[in-house]
């Protein structure tokens, strides 16, 4: 077996100390330019929605009630619009209920529920009253999205859907 002479180990040991630190000092030093950004806490809001009673099964011509909730599990309080997307199956019947985190009943801006800021750990409610009109063995659906006040992004979205015997 031969074994390399020394001058080449040595040199083999230095080049590979400088592969590895050379990297390893460049991250090290641009990570410390890089100014550090202050923490904020996002509001966090949770969408749940159902149809009132549990129904899961319905026939044409019967009322059907949709629920959505909007809770905020964020830090801070922040306001979030409830926004009928669509509807499908069924056609609305009056003029949807819009519950604001205080328990009062106020009215919606058409599809738009707008109940102001809400807090940690508050709700606030969209309530839908519809007709089935839909085709037996079809599904008849609510969908709402959430939509930030302050910032016009939407999301997230829940469909609720019954069937139609």
């Amino acid at each position: 077996m031969t074994t390399l002479p020394k001058y080449v180990r040595r040199f083999a040991l230095i080049l590979g100390s400088v592969l590895v630190a050379g990297p390893l000092v460049t991250v090290l030093t641009s990570a410390a330019q890089v100014p550090a950004q202050p923490v904020t806490a996002a509001p966090s809001f949770m969408l749940k929605g159902s149809a009132v009673g549990g129904v899961q099964l319905i026939q044409i011509g019967q009322v059907l009630t949709f629920n959505f909730t909007a809770t905020n599990k964020g830090s801070r309080v922040d306001g979030e619009d409830l926004v009928l997307e669509k509807l499908a199956g069924v056609t609305g019947t009056g003029v949807p209920l819009c519950v604001d985190a205080d328990g009062s009943a106020i009215n919606p801006d058409g599809s738009r529920c707008e109940p102001g800021t809400i807090g940690h750990g508050e709700s606030a409610s969209f309530v839908i009253t519809t007709k089935v009109t839909g085709k037996p063995r079809h599904v008849a659906t609510a969908r709402l999205c959430l939509q930030s006040e302050a910032t016009g992004v939407v999301g997230p979205c829940l469909v609720v859907p019954v069937g139609i015997a």
